[in-house]
């Protein structure tokens, strides 16, 4: 092989190795646990603890903004905020689907929901994160009302 096509070579691989190293997934800069139970007010507010995994302690509240509901499907937007137990705070957007009376997650029938969405404020020591995703996946069980999830900031 001549000293330009050696180069040509050595070039392409460089690209092809930038370009999957690129493409790894990246794991979650704030991996948190909302697996304290959130009691549900009736109308549409979710309340609970939330845990990080250094073992921080706050209080998660999820408001819904609007829903769509189809058969067996909600579509929903909403507003979350995270009140940590030290005066910080983390709050954001997300968007949805709840598939409920579909999984038997306990005693009596809930349902599966996944949201994603992003950091839009935070304070000082979380706003290194503003602008970041959001991934929210749980499940609602119906009675009493909770829910369990993991909420991801990646």
């Amino acid at each position: 092989m001549n000293m330009s096509r050696r180069v040509g070579v050595a070039l392409m691989s460089i690209i092809f190795l930038v370009a999957l190293v690129s493409a790894l997934p990246v794991e979650a800069k704030v991996p948190l646990r909302w697996e304290g139970i959130a009691a549900y007010d009736g109308v549409v507010t979710w309340n609970g603890d939330i845990v990080r995994e250094d073992g921080g302690h706050g209080t998660l509240t999820w408001t819904a903004l609007e829903s769509v509901f189809l058969p067996n499907v909600q579509h929903s937007s909403s507003f979350w905020r995270i009140d940590w137990d030290d005066g910080e705070y983390i709050e954001g957007t997300a968007e949805g689907t709840w598939a409920y009376n579909v999984v038997p997650h306990d005693y009596f029938y809930g349902g599966d929901y996944v949201f994603n969405g992003e950091v839009t404020s935070a304070s000082s020591d979380w706003s290194h994160l503003v602008g970041r995703n959001v991934h929210i996946k749980g499940y609602v069980t119906t009675w009493p009302w909770t829910t369990h999830a993991v909420f991801q900031i990646n």
